[in-house]
C-alpha cells in the first residue's frame, strides 16, 4: 500500500501543512472500529505531540484510550463515499483542531489538521453543493489540497486525477495566459491578508476551458504558506469556436444564490 500512497504523501513530506493518511478498519457490518495511521508528516506530528515513527502503521486503539475513535467518526463516510468533511478534534494535550479530510483511495482518507484558534482559522466542510477547493500558496507555487465533487464535475476530472494534477502544481489546471494574473492576485491577497475575487479559465479534461470566478478566503497561514478555501463559480465555457455569454440571474439549485452574484452562461439559458 505504501507504494500506492507515495504520490499523495510526497508533496507533504516537508510541507508546513500538518497532513496525515489513515486507513479505516470496519467490522462485518461496515462500521468503523479502528483506523491505521499510514502517514504523518513532521508538522502534524508536532501538532499532535507524537513521533511519526511511533504511530505510522499502528492502530489508533494501540495509542491509548485518550484518543477517542468517536471524534473521528466523520471519516467513515469520507473513506467509503468519496465526499469530504471537516470536524473538530481535541488532542491529548487539550488543543482543538479542525480536521479537513477527503478520500484518496477507497477506505483511505487524507487529513489536513489546522488549529481552530488564530487569525484566518475557519471551520466547516468544503461546500459540496458548489465547486470548491483548498489551495496552498507557498514559495514553490500553488497546489490543490482538497476539492469538492462539484469541482470535479465542472472540470470533468475525477477527484483522484484532479488532486494528482493540481496537487503538484495548480497551474496545470489553469489556462497558461491566465496563470500569471491569478498567481499575482493570490500573492497580493496573502500579503494583504484579504480575500480573493478573480476571474480565470479553468482547464477541463476534454481540452476546453470554463471561465470561473474564484471567491476565496484565507483558511490558515504558517511558516511561509497560506491556505485559501475557495469556490469556483461558473461564468461561461470557452470552446475552440469561441462564444459569447450573457448575464443570467438563474438561481442555484434549491432557488438559492451565492452572495447575490450574477452567473453568466450560454445565450440558450432561460
Amino acid at each position: 500500500m505504501a507504494k500506492h500512497l507515495d504520490k499523495f504523501t510526497q508533496p507533504f513530506r516537508d510541507s508546513p501543512i500538518p497532513f496525515a493518511l489513515a486507513e479505516i478498519l470496519t467490522n462485518g457490518s461496515g462500521e468503523m472500529v479502528d483506523l491505521v495511521c499510514r502517514f504523518l508528516n513532521p508538522a502534524a506530528a508536532a501538532l499532535l505531540g507524537l513521533s511519526p515513527e511511533d504511530v505510522q502503521g499502528r492502530r489508533l486503539s494501540q495509542l491509548g484510550p485518550e484518543r477517542a475513535l468517536e471524534q473521528l467518526a466523520p471519516m467513515q463516510a469520507v473513506a467509503f463515499s468519496g465526499s469530504s468533511a471537516s470536524f473538530p478534534y481535541v488532542t491529548a494535550g487539550g488543543q482543538t483542531l479542525t480536521v479537513t479530510c477527503y478520500q484518496v483511495m477507497y477506505g483511505t482518507v487524507a487529513c489536513l489538521l489546522d488549529p481552530r484558534s488564530g487569525a484566518g482559522a475557519q471551520s466547516g466542510a468544503l461546500p459540496e453543493l458548489l465547486p470548491g477547493a483548498d489551495l496552498e500558496l507557498n514559495r514553490e507555487g500553488l497546489r490543490c489540497l482538497a476539492c469538492s465533487r462539484q469541482l470535479c464535475q465542472l472540470t470533468q476530472w475525477s477527484r483522484r486525477a484532479l488532486l494528482d494534477r493540481g496537487g503538484r502544481a495548480f497551474s496545470a489546471l489553469v489556462a497558461p495566459a491566465d496563470w500569471p494574473a491569478l498567481l499575482q492576485e493570490l500573492l497580493d491577497a496573502a500579503r494583504e491578508k484579504r480575500g480573493v475575487d478573480h476571474d480565470f479559465r479553468l482547464l477541463r479534461r476534454d481540452g476546453g476551458a470554463v471561465w470561473v470566478n474564484l471567491r476565496a478566503e484565507i483558511l490558515s497561514t504558517r511558516q511561509g504558506a497560506t491556505v485559501f478555501r475557495g469556490v469556483f463559480l461558473d461564468i461561461w465555457i470557452s470552446t475552440a469556436s469561441g462564444g459569447r455569454g450573457r448575464t443570467c440571474r438563474r438561481p442555484f439549485p434549491g432557488g438559492r444564490r451565492l452572495c447575490g452574484m450574477r452567473r453568466r452562461c450560454w445565450t440558450g439559458c432561460r
